[in-house]
């Protein structure tokens, strides 16, 4: 499903919680960051916890924490008594495997050089592919932004800023990360749509947050645009 945080009622947008087991935690971020709250639901235990510095030990394989000051979620790897780094989190130094479980294919960002890297089960290397484009105002994607490893942010925007995409196309793929607090839109175009597992978007529909340090990775699959990787809750349009 997708993950929103809220809801455009004007536009008919709707919210769907990311899944049954993360659900609560979206509620409870308002109000409550800062002190740990957690929930269970089947079976799967999710707790909102402070920061990095309360993960603590866990307590059942695959039970799950949220820091609520980034948003990075961990998993615990009991075999290895660690807690385990899930794509999508950002760090401003790149995550030791002396302290967590790290997958081989984990992909985090740096904020501090501003790359993404992707764990080679023995290091992070960084994506060589990869091209930053800042857009503060609305910007037509070319086909060009697309066949690279491409993250799109929003620096020095001042608004909303729309991102409007061609026509998808074999190979394509970009990633958004918000970095200031104005929407980051993107726009699908030539009756296509956005797909997070079983939920697909309107034709010609968006997605798009204003949260600094949500991230989303989107490729498309040959008939719409699938979101891949998605740090923290997402609008889309029914």
């Amino acid at each position: 499903m997708i993950k929103v945080s809220t809801i455009d009622r004007g536009s008919e947008s709707f919210e769907n919680e990311c899944n049954s087991a993360m659900d609560a935690w979206v509620d409870a971020i308002d109000g409550k960051a800062g002190a740990d709250h957690t929930h269970g639901e089947g079976g799967v235990v999710v707790t909102l916890i402070a920061s990095e510095a309360n993960l603590g030990t866990g307590a059942t394989d695959g039970e799950m924490k949220i820091c609520a000051d980034s948003g990075n979620r961990y998993t615990w790897d009991d075999g290895n008594s660690k807690w385990r780094v899930m794509s999508g989190n950002i760090y401003a130094a790149n995550p030791s495997s002396a302290t967590y479980t790290i997958e081989t294919g984990t992909v985090i960002y740096n904020t501090t050089d501003s790359l993404i890297y992707e764990w080679n089960g023995s290091a992070f290397i960084r994506l060589t592919a990869q091209k930053l484009l800042a857009k503060s105002s609305n910007y037509n994607v070319l086909a060009a932004d697309l066949t690279g490893f491409t993250l799109f942010t929003n620096t020095g925007a001042s608004g909303e800023v729309i991102l409007t995409l061609p026509a998808g196309a074999a190979n394509y793929s970009f990633g958004g990360l918000v970095t200031v607090a104005q929407y980051l839109q993107f726009l699908a175009t030539n009756g296509e749509n956005f797909r997070y597992g079983a939920e697909q978007g309107a034709a010609n529909g968006y997605i798009r947050i204003n949260v600094v340090g949500r991230y989303v990775w989107c490729n498309w699959s040959g008939t719409e645009w699938v979101i891949t990787e998605m740090q923290g809750p997402w609008n889309y349009d029914e």
